[in-house]
C-alpha cells in the first residue's frame, strides 16, 4: 500500500477509534459509529469514492443500514464502520449469501422454502467452505461434476438395494440445470465435487475435510 494511502488508513482507524468511544451503536455483539458515507469522507478530508477504497481494507468492517437525518427527521442511508475482526457468519448469513449467488448465477429466484434447504446446506456442509462449495457446484462445470457423481452414486444406491432384495425409494434422474433441492439432498456430493475440483488446481490448497465418497 502507497504510503499516502497507508497513512489515509490510519487516520480512518483512528477517528472510528474515537467516535466510537464517544458514541456507538450496538450490532451483533460490535460497537459501530455510524454516520453518512460524505459525512466520513468530509471528516477524513478525502472525497467519497476514496473513503469507499479506504473501508475496504482491514481491519476496517463496515456496513450500510438505516438511520435518521438529525435536522429533517427523515430515514436516511448510513455507513456504520467499526476496527476489529470480520463476523462471524451464522447459517442464516451463509443462507442469504448462497440465494443471492443462486439468483446471480442463474438468474432463478429463491422461494422461501428454498431458502429454508440453503440453511439447511449451511449446517450440514463442511464448517468454513460451505459458501466456497455452494458457489462451485452452481456453475456450469461444478454442476457438471456434481451431476457425474451423484449418476453414480444413485446407480450404486439402486443396485446394492437390488442386490439385497430391499425396496428403494432413490432413482437416477438427469438434472440439467443447478438444484438447490437436489444439492439439499445430497450435499455430500457437492463437498466432494468441489473437493476434486481443488485438488486438481495447483493454486489452490486441499479443502481441509475428507472425502464423504470413496474416491
Amino acid at each position: 500500500m502507497r504510503k499516502d494511502k497507508q497513512a489515509r488508513h490510519d487516520q480512518l482507524c483512528q477517528l472510528i477509534g474515537d467516535l466510537t468511544a464517544k458514541e456507538c451503536q450496538m450490532c451483533n455483539g460490535h460497537k459501530w459509529a455510524l454516520r453518512s458515507r460524505n459525512e466520513w469522507a468530509a471528516m477524513l478530508g478525502v472525497s467519497p469514492p476514496t473513503l469507499t477504497e479506504l473501508t475496504n481494507i482491514a481491519p476496517i468492517q463496515k456496513m450500510v443500514t438505516m438511520g435518521v437525518d438529525d435536522e429533517t427527521g427523515k430515514p436516511v442511508k448510513v455507513m456504520a464502520l467499526r476496527v476489529g475482526e470480520p463476523p462471524t457468519l451464522d447459517t442464516r448469513d451463509m443462507a442469504n449469501i448462497m440465494a443471492k449467488a443462486f439468483r446471480k448465477q442463474t438468474g432463478r429466484p429463491v422461494s422461501q422454502g428454498e431458502w429454508g434447504m440453503l440453511n439447511g446446506l449451511a449446517e450440514d456442509l463442511p464448517d468454513g467452505y460451505q459458501i466456497d462449495i455452494f458457489r462451485y457446484v452452481i456453475t456450469t462445470d461444478g454442476w457438471h461434476n456434481f451431476t457425474a457423481i451423484y449418476a453414480v452414486e444413485i446407480q450404486h444406491m439402486i443396485s446394492e438395494a437390488k442386490e439385497k432384495g430391499e425396496p428403494t425409494a432413490v432413482f437416477k434422474r438427469y438434472y440439467r440445470h443447478s438444484s438447490i433441492r437436489v444439492l439439499r439432498l445430497f450435499w455430500m456430493f457437492a463437498a466432494d465435487a468441489y473437493k476434486a475440483a481443488m485438488q486438481e488446481k495447483k493454486n489452490f490448497s486441499d479443502p481441509e475435510y475428507p472425502y464423504f465418497i470413496d474416491p
